[in-house]
């Protein structure tokens, strides 16, 4: 199984044994994409030769996402033992739909998270992760949060996804 979704400028691939679990295989953002895009299926051989090369694709769907999720860092850089206030990741849901949102949003290992607040919803501190849960969210919605670096740090990386039931992609921004 494969799966490729557009969010925004970004398009998202994945791919699945059974089609109910689904692996990240990569992320590509392009900029100035128009809103509408024609879409279609290709197959190749990879080779210069004249070989035919044919395929069968089944089951072939088109469906909408209805959010997006960036993480916003109001800083441009930690030192050590600094804070940073008002990290947001914020989820867009799309005019006229609602959804139930889940992210998982990881900062740096052993940066100390606090000061947790959603615009709705409920968020959870758990390990190095914060997990935020949003049933019935509409509109544009906000997880924020404050980090402290530790004394050693040298550099930090984040990772986190967000998912609405049926599609799950990483957190774009940082």
């Amino acid at each position: 199984w494969l799966r490729v979704m557009r969010v925004g400028n970004t398009f998202i691939s994945e791919w699945s044994r059974d089609g109910q679990e689904w692996i990240f295989a990569n992320s590509q953002t392009q900029n100035n994409w128009p809103n509408t895009a024609a879409y279609g299926l290709a197959i190749t051989s990879h080779t210069d030769d004249d070989y035919l090369v044919e395929a069968v694709a089944t089951d072939v769907e088109l469906k909408q996402i209805v959010f997006d999720a960036q993480r916003i860092i109001p800083i441009s850089g930690f030192a050590p033992g600094q804070s940073a206030n008002g990290i947001q990741v914020a989820v867009e849901i799309v005019d006229g739909e609602t959804a139930d949102i889940s992210v998982v949003e990881t900062p740096p290992a052993g940066w100390t998270i606090s000061n947790v607040q959603t615009s709705a919803g409920t968020a959870n501190i758990s390990g190095d992760n914060i997990e935020w849960n949003a049933n019935g969210a509409s509109g544009t919605i906000t997880l924020t949060y404050d980090l402290t670096t530790p004394a050693d740090a040298i550099e930090g990386k984040w990772s986190g996804t967000a998912s609405d039931g049926e599609f799950t992609f990483p957190i774009g921004g940082e």
